[in-house]
């Protein structure tokens, strides 16, 4: 039995532990209704979505097509899947609706949507029937549908650099008709020949802005990020007029991309390794070096901000012993859309890359291709940094642009000399700006583009003298007209102005000189006749006008045991003018689509430059710098280079199977005009000419260039798998300079002209590549170059790789 008091607390505790229970109950109670209010807030919302969702397909085929840009008229869109599928929500109530793919007719559709309700429409596009579909930029600075361009134009679209696994966009260009590559310098329809690391007459671009290094004025190949292209365009022909200097014989425009509607990132890994050569005899490792490396990118909108990042890795032991690639990349583009201002917009784009690279020059012998003469390689440690900060106004309703491009471009090399432990730095700052308006004039379809472009070099290199100072000033103007439906007119014109100044002192004509000047005014013209539905005549001549480079003027360096390049500060500017007669006919039959070009082609050279060996060294009696003999760049005389180039792009369907081709054919004449006449004494007092400083003497042909060349590219494509191959021609090269010819640099390099006795039919490289898709975001390639394993030079002495075989993983998301 209980007592009362003990029945009282008993009681008590009973009461204190319901109470407890209540108000845990409460409380429970306030967290449930607190969940199910959120819950029925969230299913309010969600009940009150709208959505319009179907598929896009070709109105003919009805294949689905991916990528389609679906948006209402807010500029609030998705882009179409792998399969066509698309689902967009969009706020209840009337909107407009548009389809828009390259390539097709865009379609607008005016809907009307309920509050909850998921309308489906499917929507067929219809490709334009005689329009190629693709739209560049590098030709007037505004955008223009490729077949009313007044001069011959090439594009190559990212996909193809993708599934090459191209690492440099430098090798991407040997694909293009009518381009070839030697040492890194481009030459357009056999308008340069070899000139090592110094000087160019194409200017390389980036967004519109050159990535050439001030010093040596030489394209800075490896710091173009290959992972954020959008579409490479090349001009062939003289472009000074809108782009200056360099721009001699063309250029070629790298566009990055900022991003589409729908975030995307990728990411691709690859790893290769170099095969054994034919001759076991040229095998100098013991087991086969690789290339292996990694790229990145991410590209989203945020809000009214665009927002692209990259980033690269590669490491190569090369294929030639001694010669080695390390390289570390990253790059990030923005771009900010002004809420308060309308067409406003400016960001910064900025690139960043650490380089170590060797590069051997010349071989040891004929026998042992892939070893450098000596062991001997040249190193290039440092890096090459760009920051591009920029800001653009368009006016719509007065249809006017203004834009400010800058760009900081620092190319900064350190190494250490083996014989003397002494460190050398090169470094050049360039500072450019670009600075421009633009007026389009619907009403009579005119477009006028004034600009102004200005950059300051420094540059300070042991082997150029020392510190180097060079500006540019330039003013130019470009008309854009079109008349009616069919005639499309092209006028410009430009003034330059180049002051360069050095801290060291050279005797010329009597005189002591560290300063020099000049300027020059060039013009263009062009026409593009639309002769009928589906067939365009264009005709155009364009002037050019290429100063000297701090390098090609100062520079002293060994770039192989004993040899030497040497200054030239009497080095001339060059000059000259190109013209062609072309037509470009544009074809669909039945699933085929593309265009067919041919177009011949006249250019001509006053003063041209090229590198020429010689004895032009103070010291011809030192066997240690090879009795003076090496190479430097002088002029030649006037020179002429005419030709025929043919090309065709296109794309067709067989069956369930997409086709891809580039293709083309170039014949070209180059001939010095001057060939008997003098154009420089070397130190020995020999007076040179372009007979005595060839190896073709009993011909009249320019150096180091093939006068027949050709390409193709063809690529087969279903739902699963890939495959593309790609083909490259390059007819004998008939003349070089005379001295590899020669018994004497036989004795030191054997060799030259037993390689080049074997090589009288030219070379014929074949690249095949097979690509798997996992699913819609993953992929796996399998890249073999060179498949039949080709010993074959771009030049004597260099010899290109073996067969060499990669593996590419792919991931977009």
């Amino acid at each position: 039995m209980f007592s009362n008091k003990n029945t009282l607390k008993y009681s008590q505790l009973n009461i204190n532990k319901d109470f407890c229970k209540l108000q845990k109950r409460k409380k429970y109670m306030k967290i449930y209704l607190l969940t199910i209010s959120i819950i029925f807030i969230i299913s309010s919302n969600l009940s009150s979505q709208s959505f319009i969702q179907g598929k896009v397909f070709d109105e003919i085929t009805n294949e689905p097509l991916p990528a389609v840009n679906i948006y209402n008229e807010k500029n609030i869109g998705i882009s179409s899947d792998f399969k066509g599928e698309y689902k967009l929500e969009i706020p209840p109530g009337e909107h407009i609706i548009t389809y828009n793919y390259i390539g097709y007719k865009k379609i607008t559709k005016q809907i009307k949507i309920k509050e909850n309700e998921i309308l489906e429409i499917n929507c067929g596009l219809v490709e334009k029937s005689m329009e190629i579909g693709t739209v560049i930029v590098s030709a007037g600075k505004f955008e223009q549908k490729i077949e009313e361009i007044t001069v011959s134009v090439e594009v190559i679209k990212p996909n193809l650099i993708e599934n090459k696994n191209t690492t440099e966009i430098q090798t991407a260009m040997e694909q293009i008709p009518g381009v070839n590559m030697t040492d890194g310098q481009a030459n357009i329809r056999g308008g340069s020949g070899w000139s090592y690391g110094t000087g160019t007459r194409v200017l390389v671009l980036v967004d519109d802005m050159p990535m050439v290094d001030g010093g040596l004025g030489q394209a800075q190949w490896s710091a173009i990020p290959t992972e954020n292209i959008s579409q490479v365009e090349v001009i062939k022909g003289a472009a000074s007029a809108l782009y200056g200097s360099s721009a001699l014989n063309g250029i070629i425009n790298i566009r990055t991309k900022y991003p589409s509607l729908k975030p995307e990132t990728k990411i691709k890994i690859h790893y290769g390794y170099y095969d054994n050569p034919q001759n076991d005899n040229h095998v100098w490792w013991s087991k086969n070096p690789i290339k292996k490396g990694t790229d990145f990118l991410h590209s989203r909108k945020i809000n009214n901000l665009d927002l692209t990042i990259g980033a690269f890795v590669l490491e190569d032991q090369g294929y030639r012993y001694g010669e080695s690639k390390s390289r570390k990349r990253f790059n990030f583009n923005t771009r900010y859309k002004n809420q308060i201002v309308k067409g406003l917009s400016y960001g910064v784009n900025g690139n960043f890359m650490l380089n170590e690279t060797y590069d051997a020059i010349i071989w040891e012998s004929y026998e042992n291709p892939f070893y450098p003469l000596d062991g001997d390689v040249i190193s290039i440690n440092g890096n090459v940094n760009s920051v591009d900060p920029f800001i653009n106004y368009y006016n719509d309703k007065k249809k006017y642009r203004l834009s400010l491009n800058t760009r900081y471009l620092q190319v900064f090399h350190e190494n250490v000399d083996e014989e003397t432990s002494k460190e050398k730095r090169n470094h050049s700052d360039l500072y450019y700006m670009d600075m421009q308006y633009q007026k389009n004039v619907d009403k009579i379809n005119l477009n006028f583009t004034l600009g102004t472009a200005n950059d300051y070099v420094f540059s300070d290199v042991e082997e150029f003298g020392g510190r180097n100072y060079r500006s540019s000033n330039s003013i130019y103007a470009q008309l854009d007209k079109k008349f009616g439906e069919r005639l499309n007119t092209s006028i410009g014109s430009r003034f330059e102005v180049f002051g360069l100044t050095t801290d060291s002192t050279y005797i010329i004509n009597g005189d002591s000189i560290n300063t020099y000047y000049e300027s020059k005014p060039v013009i263009r013209a062009g026409l593009n006749y639309k002769i009928s539905e589906s067939s365009y005549v264009r005709t155009s001549f364009g002037q050019g006008f290429r100063f000297p480079s701090i390098a090609e003027l100062f520079v002293k360096t060994e770039i192989a045991k004993g040899i030497f390049v040497y200054p030239n500060p009497q080095l001339k500017s060059e000059s000259g003018w190109s013209s062609e007669l072309a037509l470009k006919q544009v074809f669909k039959i039945n699933n085929w689509m593309g265009f067919f070009d041919v177009a011949g082609f006249l250019m001509e050279y006053d003063d041209m430059m090229e590198f020429t060996f010689g004895a032009w060294g103070d010291d011809l009696s030192n066997p240690d710098e090879f009795f003076g003999l090496g190479f430097k760049q002088v002029n030649i005389g006037k020179t002429r280079i005419s030709g025929i180039e043919v090309s065709i792009n296109g794309t067709g369907k067989v069956g369930n199977s997409k086709i891809n081709l580039l293709g083309g054919y170039s014949y070209i004449n180059p001939v010095s005009l001057d060939r008997f006449s003098s154009f420089i004494t070397d130190a020995g007092g020999i007076e040179m000419n372009y007979v005595n400083s060839s190896s073709a003497d009993s011909i009249n042909v320019l150096k180091y260039r093939h006068e027949h060349t050709a390409k193709f590219d063809i690529e087969l494509m279903n739902k699963k798998t890939s495959q593309g191959i790609s083909l490259r021609y390059n007819s004998f090269m008939k003349n070089v300079d005379k001295i590899f010819t020669t018994d004497l640099f036989a004795e030191i390099v054997p060799g030259v002209n037993e390689s080049r006795l074997e090589n009288l039919t030219g070379d014929v490289i074949i690249d095949y590549r097979f690509a798997y898709n996992i699913n819609n975001n993953m992929s796996f390639s399998v890249i073999v170059n060179n498949v039949l394993n080709k010993l074959y030079q771009s030049r004597p002495c260099s010899m290109m790789p073996m067969r060499n075989i990669n593996f590419q993983f792919k991931i977009k998301i």
